[in-house]
């Protein structure tokens, strides 16, 4: 399958063959993929699929599309679709990405980003990008207290406070009027924030429409407003977020649901080896991380690991730490919808950080061939692995005892 692969940091743009699965393309961007479409309006459903976590792993290389919406860290990988979700060969002529696409080293994103000015918070936490306002940077909240409410940002500071309580000689000012002067307050920095995206969508109006800036005007307006007049927007997205995952945490239960039964087949004599296969078949992908370590030197064991275990809206996976033996010592599992983030999820059932660990420990994260590193599997049973086997069957008899008891349970509830 042609692709057209940008390389970051060699800043070349080249024709490679790739198969299009999900674990080829993972590797080519060095991490979970991602697909842009801004700039590539009108190329018959083509994309550029990039690292998601790119700007959280230092980037020190980028690129960016003509007429995109920003600099893209890391490498990208440009494919088609088949109109049917799957991937299809990339069309577009060599030359034609090549003259669309700038490299930029990290210095030349922080002077993009510093005349970008919705651009503010491209990078996450660095002290260049809050320089740009004098004020306490956002966001701010309202509090109620005694006899008033209490303005505090996000590390709970107090920034203003408006006093609801009169003395004989004052204007008397209500709870109601109070409660409006707080909001319009803690509302600030988001109205300063929308005016500057309304001075820069306007300052370039033909380029503002094709970036998709001109469309955003309103809304960004239409929010800034309605914290200004209904308060605190904490709660509200809080309750969104739930909403838009809702989806992903049924797709997670159902993935912990599955996981649960597996792990309880594992206690079983007559099912163990089937459980088994079952856990090595499971996985879309299973991927190990090295941590920091210095330039020229040996990246050391894995640390962390990652098993795949859907992908799409909704997304559900297994991530964790590994131990210096290359065994993992925490997992959590979370879920993941269309443009959210990855959120940890709680699923229901018992002893679930129990069952979650079981299931992790059937793969292996260390060294071996390539056909270990697909299926997992250890090369080498050892005498210890033998000893861990024995332990997850007891555990898996114990889970599938848990579990015939929340049937009975719960059967007894209906009745």
């Amino acid at each position: 399958m042609r692709s057209i692969i940008i390389n970051s940091k060699e800043r070349i743009v080249s024709e490679v063959d790739i198969d299009g699965k999900l674990e080829t393309l993972q590797e080519k961007v060095g991490g979970l993929i991602d697909p842009v479409y801004l700039g590539f309006e009108g190329t018959d459903r083509h994309c550029c699929y990039v690292n998601d976590e790119g700007l959280l792993n230092n980037p020190q290389h980028f690129f960016m599309f003509k007429d995109g919406h920003q600099p893209l860290a890391g490498n990208g990988v440009i494919l088609s679709d088949d109109g049917e979700g799957g991937e299809a060969p990339a069309t577009l002529p060599l030359e034609w990405v090549k003259d669309r696409v700038a490299f930029m080293d990290l210095q030349q994103v922080r002077e993009w980003a510093a005349h970008e000015d919705h651009a503010i918070s491209f990078f996450v936490g660095e002290p260049e990008a809050a320089a740009e306002a004098k004020h306490t940077p956002a966001a701010w909240e309202t509090l109620e207290i005694i006899d008033g409410i209490s303005i505090k940002d996000s590390r709970n500071v107090t920034i203003a406070y408006c006093d609801d309580a009169t003395d004989a000689d004052e204007i008397e000012i209500t709870e109601a009027e109070t409660t409006a002067n707080a909001r319009l307050i803690a509302a600030a920095p988001d109205m300063r924030a929308a005016l500057e995206f309304v001075r820069m969508t306007f300052a370039d109006i033909e380029a503002s429409k094709r970036k998709g800036y001109y469309t955003e005007c309103p809304k960004i307006v239409a929010a800034a407003l309605a914290k200004a007049e209904s308060g605190n927007s904490a709660e509200k997205e809080s309750a969104e977020k739930e909403d838009d995952l809702k989806h992903a945490k049924e797709q997670g239960q159902a993935q912990y649901d599955s996981i649960e039964e597996m792990v309880a087949s594992l206690g079983d004599d007559e099912k163990s080896e089937e459980a088994r296969d079952a856990i090595m078949q499971d996985p879309l992908s299973v991927l190990v991380r090295e941590g920091w370590h210095e330039p020229g030197k040996d990246a050391g064991a894995p640390q962390e690991f990652e098993i795949l275990l859907s992908t799409g809206g909704p997304a559900v996976r297994l991530i964790g730490t590994l131990d210096d033996h290359g065994e993992p010592d925490s997992v959590r599992l979370q879920v993941q919808d269309w443009f959210q983030p990855w959120t940890d999820f709680q699923p229901q059932g018992n002893d679930r950080d129990a069952v979650l660990m079981s299931y992790a420990q059937c793969f292996y994260f260390g060294e071996g061939d390539q056909r270990t590193r697909q299926t997992g599997l250890d090369p080498e049973f050892t005498d210890a692995k033998a000893e861990k086997a024995a332990a997850w069957a007891r555990h898996g008899e114990e889970v599938e005892r848990s579990i015939a008891s929340r049937k009975d349970r719960d059967q007894g509830n209906e009745r």
